[in-house]
């Protein structure tokens, strides 16, 4: 049994929501304000805190409050015709044969034997009553307005938001309930019957809710004692569980030892005073003498009086000696674990049947190597489930919310939950598993792109654009080009553009296979995609293999006005539809601006478009093969430059490029040249000059990826 989904309406971000959710982990991704805390607060409002006092007039999403700005001003709707409105969460149970459904039965629906769906509905509503009764009050709050207004001209009256916003929990009410559903999983709201009419039926038996927020209260103040007083509230909850009895037990009869040896020393450390008692009178001696006794509690002891320490070098030292990553991570491992003894009802007969626990951001303050840990031992842990002392044994299901990388690329790729601000500026999620629908005819790109993905490049999940390159010369020196791109072109007061590196953007080392993330990029979401890559000229040839059948192979070779060149580059054939050089030479800037379109499954190119392709086009009267090429052209100056060091170069080839020897021109040297292109780029970098605010001078850069990232630059 478990949660498959949980649907929301009108709360926040989570307009009209809706995310299915895994058996074990489901791990929640995506930028900032895309609504995963808000996922959070409504489940704990309604499941942890179910009188509706936590709700608060912010929490109504702002179209919902244009619609409660209509029920207070418009005209009144008779009851026959209101649809009661608010905020709604549906969580959709999905239970199998075998599984025991002493606590679910009384809220199924149906007898039918082949559904195996149950729904739970909350809802913080406005009933018809409310409705009439918020009006009338409306009423009377507009008639003191306008009262006031006659009494002082410069009065200026209150609006519908001042009297709602302090008055909405008057007419909102929490209604829960069981909603009937099909066995295909569709709900028929019409259909429900209150959870409170239900007898003997109690929520917490079917589903218990806990969570850890992102905002711990841990630091590492001399003062602070969250990992100590941690210990303590998981021994209180650890005292009941049977398993740990003999432990405790042991414990209470070494405190009576010791309560008699303490006694015994009690006794003459205040016999002075109990002798000087008797000297006020009203002692006799049959009286009951005054003594002094131990009375160690366990309880007491533990608490308040327990130290975490850990130990380096041979020293114990405090607790908050330690970072705040780890104390975080130790903080949530006590935090775990105690929920984990919350979920087995110590004091009940068995467990919940749904265990739901929420961890928001568990990467607060600790390195990326600690994340991997992390989230590689949380998976372990949880995947133990709730076991009681009787031991009746039931999953665990968790929601993680992150914005790590290195969590996202530990975890199944299948797990994944994006989330992203749609259009209408609302929360919208999107299930990883889908995206193989969208690599329907290229399976093997999509194995691919998952690999891909889990090892290199998860960051893509939280970029707001990305540019997609080919090798290691341009992975090394894009950010160094970002740079003099902001130096270069600076971004005007009042213009709303951002400089590159103030702007999430993603750099990919895509190779030859650009193309095959571009559904993936859609899929996400991303404002802005910019392609770099190479034309990659070659000549068409015709040859005879040893049978003598005639084939065309392709060579490649330098730019020339020969029609029949083509590119070898998969990526622009892909995006452009072009294969000949005369063809992509003949585009211009707008043809390069291309869109997904869904009808023809093909690219299409759109003036609007929001991927950029960018490849080799003439400058200073040439035209390069690769960026190798073009840059050692437009960067003559710099690459012959005697004071420079070029280890990425062949020596001799470097020495007879300079001399201008025939054969070493900058074709020659980019296709046979260099010896290491990594080497080559931080030689680059290295040989730049640097002023006080502007580094990497020296060189300039290739007009089409200049093009390329101005573009990328605007919103």
């Amino acid at each position: 049994m478990h949660i498959s989904s949980i649907r929301v309406k009108n709360f926040r971000l989570l307009r009209d929501y809706s995310i299915d959710l895994e058996r074990g982990l489901s791990l929640i991704v995506g930028k900032n304000n895309t609504g995963k805390t808000s996922l959070l607060k409504i489940l704990s409002r309604f499941l942890c805190f179910g009188d509706g006092s936590k709700f608060q007039f912010n929490d109504f999403s702002i179209l919902f409050r244009e619609t409660l700005k209509n029920l207070i001003e418009g005209e009144e709707i008779i009851e026959e015709d209101y649809i009661p409105e608010g905020i709604t969460m549906r969580i959709v149970i999905k239970y199998e044969e075998g599984d025991d459904l002493e606590y679910i039965s009384p809220i199924l629906m149906t007898l039918d034997v082949d559904n195996f769906y149950a729904v739970l509905g909350f809802d913080y509503m406005l009933a018809h009553t409310d409705y009439i009764q918020m009006r009338a009050d409306y009423l009377e709050f507009r008639t003191r307005e306008a009262a006031k207004k006659a009494e002082q001209a410069e009065y200026e009256e209150k609006d519908w938001l001042s009297f709602i916003e302090p008055l909405y929990s008057r007419y909102f009410k929490i209604v829960k309930k069981t909603i009937s559903v099909d066995k295909n999983g569709v709900i028929d709201e019409s259909k429900f019957i209150k959870l409170s009419d239900i007898a003997n039926f109690k929520l917490d038996n079917l589903i218990s809710f806990k969570f850890i927020e992102a905002r711990r209260s841990v630091d590492n103040a001399e003062s602070d004692k969250t990992l100590s007083n941690q210990t303590s509230q998981l021994y209180d909850i650890m005292e009941g569980d049977g398993r740990k009895q003999n432990i405790i037990e042991s414990m209470i009869d070494k405190l009576k030892d010791m309560d008699v040896r303490l006694s015994d020393f009690y006794s003459s450390l205040f016999n002075e005073i109990s002798e000087k008692i008797k000297l006020f009178g009203g002692m006799t001696p049959n009286d009951t003498k005054i003594s002094v006794i131990s009375t160690l509690s366990h309880k007491n002891l533990i608490n308040g009086n327990t130290t975490v320490k850990y130990t380096q070098g041979g020293k114990e030292l405090p607790e908050s000696y330690n970072g705040l990553g780890y104390m975080n991570l130790l903080s949530m491992i006590f935090q775990i674990e105690y929920i984990r003894q919350q979920f087995t009802r110590i004091n009940e007969r068995k467990p919940s049947d749904i265990n739901l626990l929420f961890i928001e951001e568990p990467e607060a303050h600790t390195h990326p190597q600690m994340q991997y840990v992390f989230i590689q031992n949380i998976k372990k842990l949880l995947a133990e489930g709730v076991i009681n002392k009787l031991g009746e044994v039931r999953p665990l299901q968790y929601l993680i919310s992150t914005h790590s990388s290195h969590i996202v690329a530990d975890c199944d790729f299948d797990d994944i939950k994006y989330m992203l601000i749609e259009e209408d500026g609302y929360s919208a999620v999107k299930n990883i598993s889908t995206l193989y629908d969208a690599y329907e005819d290229d399976k093997l790109g999509f194995a691919f792109l998952k690999q891909y993905l889990t090892i290199n490049r998860s960051e893509l999940f939280f970029a707001d654009k990305a540019v997609l390159i080919e090798g290691d010369t341009e992975r090394i020196l894009l950010p160094a080009m970002m740079q003099k791109i902001d130096d270069e072109f600076p971004v005007e007061v009042d213009n709303k553009e951002k400089n590159l590196l103030s702007q999430n953007i993603s750099i990919i080392e895509a190779g030859a296979y650009s193309h095959i993330f571009t559904p993936f990029i859609n899929f996400i979401g991303l404002k802005k995609v910019c392609v770099i890559t190479d034309i990659d000229m070659c000549k068409p040839e015709k040859i005879k293999d040893k049978n003598g059948h005639e084939r065309i192979v392709t060579s490649a070779c330098r730019w020339s006005d020969d029609k029949s060149l083509v590119t070898s580059n998969t990526s622009l054939k892909t995006y452009l539809l072009k294969t000949y050089i005369h063809e992509l030479d003949a585009l211009t800037d707008d043809d390069k601006l291309i869109t997904w379109d869904n009808d023809s499954k093909q690219w299409k190119s759109t003036p609007d478009g929001n991927v950029r392709v960018c490849y080799q086009v003439e400058e200073m009267d040439y035209h390069a093969r690769s960026f190798e090429d073009s840059f050692f052209k437009i960067n003559e100056h710099f690459i012959k430059d005697e004071n420079h060091c070029f280890r990425g170069l062949q020596d001799k080839a470097l020495l007879y490029y300079r001399e201008g020897r025939e054969g070493y021109d900058n074709y020659e040297l980019a296709n046979k040249g260099i010896t290491s292109k990594a080497n080559l780029a931080i030689d680059i970098l290295y040989m730049s000059n640097s002023e006080a605010d502007k580094p990497y001078q020296g060189w300039s850069i290739p007009k089409y990826i200049k093009d390329g990232l101005l573009w990328l630059r605007k919103d």
